[in-house]
């Protein structure tokens, strides 16, 4: 496997986690496993939720229940992204972005959580490259379990600093690289 291959944009090793959280920060759509160079459209296009919800929309969603994603996702029935700002937008355009871009913080919030929970997933050096995927949703899935149980108070475990607010790069919101390696010889 070429190392290179891994190097995500902010150029660092990863690989990608695409998530769906609900309101109150919980897992309910993990797909991990591309590597970080794989840009966000194409990792959602491989992903389950891509390919069942579009299969059977109804059973998932009400008429009314979207997901909301960054401006690199397309824009579907059931998928809502923000309008591309190409110096462009109307004031409702604007609007609505400002909207969903708030909206958008409770993935990122998750997305701390579980990086402030369990910090090792920033550099995951393990033998077998192919089981990194499978410790990266097992740590999803414990992540549901201490939110369920109430185990600790989440606020301890968020990392300050790390939401991207920035709507003018490639944001990270239902996509976020996981750093898996400090060797890229090891890869």
């Amino acid at each position: 496997v070429d190392a290179r291959f891994y190097i995500s944009k902010d150029k660092e090793y990863a690989i990608t986690l695409q998530a769906v959280c609900d309101a109150e920060l919980r897992f309910l759509d993990c797909f991990a496993g591309f590597a970080g160079s794989v840009g966000d459209r194409r990792v959602f296009r491989n992903s389950d939720l891509w390919k069942e919800v579009n299969a059977n929309r109804a059973s998932y969603f009400e008429d009314q229940d979207y997901i909301i994603g960054d401006k690199a996702y397309p824009c579907l029935s059931w998928l809502i992204p923000p309008f591309i700002n190409l110096g462009q937008l109307t004031q409702a355009q604007k609007t609505f972005n400002t909207a969903l871009a708030s909206m958008r913080q409770v993935i990122e919030r998750s997305f701390s959580l579980l990086k402030g929970r369990w910090r090792r997933l920033k550099f995951l050096d393990m033998n077998r490259d192919d089981m990194i995927p499978f410790v990266i949703l097992a740590s999803c899935v414990l992540h549901n379990v201490c939110l369920d149980n109430g185990l600790e108070e989440y606020e301890d475990f968020i990392i300050e600093g790390h939401d991207d607010d920035d709507d003018d790069d490639n944001d990270n919101f239902v996509r976020q690289p996981i750093n898996f390696q400090n060797d890229p010889e090891g890869i």
